[in-house]
């Protein structure tokens, strides 16, 4: 089972330079598994980890400066009050 929802994209110009702005969805958390003893029982984990291994190549392609800013959004499907699923962590850990 895998979901590509696909990532759109748009360089904005700003006052302070270009932006790259990018937005995607990921696969839906599944709540049933948000309090289990092994998060990587979760079905949506693998999918979600590679739209994120996607997203994270495609904006270094379009965005490839440490300096350059990038706005990702979208919706990222962390679960209820703010759990974070794996991809998320992913994701963060390489853009900030």
């Amino acid at each position: 089972m895998y979901f590509n929802y696909g990532i759109a994209y748009a360089k904005v110009q700003t006052h302070s330079g270009p932006a790259h702005v990018f937005c995607t969805h990921f696969v839906t958390y599944s709540t049933k598994y948000l309090n289990a003893t092994d998060p990587s029982a979760d079905p949506a984990r693998i999918p979600n980890m590679m739209h994120t291994k996607e997203a994270i190549a495609y904006i270094k392609t379009k965005a490839p400066l440490a300096s350059d800013l990038v706005l990702f959004l979208g919706d990222t499907n962390s679960g209820p009050q703010g759990k974070i699923n794996s991809s998320s962590i992913e994701l963060k850990n390489v853009l900030f």
